[in-house]
């Protein structure tokens, strides 16, 4: 099938940032008469991002043709984008709609060749593609994928708030905020940033996230990362003679 071969292409064109904004907001999730828990994570082109919400409203079928639901699909953190991080990345929870439950068979949309976007598995690189094939939604035709990961936590989404950091310095963070609730979600990749590879998405607690303690060093890397922070002005002393900035992540 053509959507297995798709994971190997590159694709040319992104969305340029102005146009972030309004695209992205009216992904908010709609009103649930239960609270939001978090689902399957994974990053997304937000290029795609529209498309990738409307595959998911598609009703697939399991290997005996009984029916899998449609899914909600969550926005959680939007990086940036530029030229140090490539595209622009939204990190999304997908949940199957109706029960809530985590989604562990997502639908992705095509491009025109009838091919995955190869950027899916280049930014979810720890996350498990299996058993892709091609079915017809209401939407149009889309690649049904079942996702494997590891453990994404166990909260309420309107509890948390999101930050992304690169991977190796999650227990700095930890280290410099002993009373907060810190969650490591997904470690996702971020295509050509100037730090490495590989960079976590944390969930914080509301509470902390209003007054979150950053070392110094780190506040560069996190503005690159995250359009959601606010950096106080000056500086306070931390462990170990370091110097911490005081950051609000909304």
């Amino acid at each position: 099938m053509h959507v297995n071969q798709g994971f190997g292409r590159t694709r040319s064109r992104w969305m340029p940032l102005v146009a972030l904004c309004g695209m992205v907001c009216g992904l908010a999730a709609t009103a649930h008469a239960q609270p939001m828990r978090i689902g399957t994570v994974l990053g997304v082109p937000v290029e795609d991002l529209t498309a990738f919400r409307l595959a998911n409203d598609t009703a697939g079928s399991d290997i005996y043709g009984q029916r899998v639901p449609p899914n909600d699909v969550t926005l959680l953190h939007v990086s940036p984008g530029s030229g140090l991080t490539g595209p622009t990345i939204a990190t999304v929870s997908i949940t199957q709609r109706g029960s809530g439950l985590k989604a562990w068979r997502v639908f992705f949309p095509l491009q025109s060749d009838g091919t995955i976007s190869p950027l899916y598995q280049q930014i979810n690189g720890r996350d498990v593609f299996t058993n892709a094939q091609i079915i017809r939604g209401s939407n149009g035709a889309v690649a049904q994928v079942d996702v494997r990961q590891e453990h994404t936590g166990n909260f309420e989404l309107d509890q948390m708030r999101f930050l992304l950091l690169p991977a190796n310095t999650f227990y700095r963070l930890e280290a410099e905020n002993p009373r907060a609730n810190l969650v490591t979600v997904h470690l996702q990749r971020m295509p050509y940033n100037s730090w490495g590879t590989w960079v976590q998405l944390v969930a914080i607690d509301s509470e902390s996230a209003r007054e979150l303690k950053i070392p110094e060093d780190m506040i560069s890397q996190i503005r690159v990362l995250n359009s959601n922070v606010i950096v106080g002005s000056g500086t306070l002393a931390g462990a170990n003679g370091s110097r911490l900035a005081t950051v609000v992540v909304r």
